[in-house]
């Protein structure tokens, strides 16, 4: 049995990253339990599987979400998330 998730070592990687990036909460809301790794663009319409495309949402917001581009105000972009631009995982 596998310890990775279905999307495999990479997608539980970023999560982690992400998790801490976003302080364990829903970039839309704030919440702290759920949390989910979310595409800003989603996968189906070519987005990526990196740090600048993915954020943490609670399952509700990104159920919500489902396949659409949300607003800048909501993404990893957000000055409310990210005053002096968005996390880098460090030595990358």
């Amino acid at each position: 049995m596998s310890k990775h998730s279905s999307r495999g070592k990479k997608w539980d990687e970023l999560k982690a990253i992400q998790l801490a990036n976003y302080d364990y909460q829903c970039a839309t809301c704030g919440a702290t339990e759920n949390l989910q790794l979310d595409h800003i663009i989603p996968a189906s319409l070519g987005g990526e599987d990196t740090l600048e495309n993915t954020q943490i949402l609670c399952a509700y917001h990104n159920n919500k979400k489902n396949n659409r581009i949300e607003p800048e105000e909501k993404s990893y972009w957000s000055p409310r998330w990210f005053p002096d631009g968005p996390v880098k995982r460090p030595g990358s």
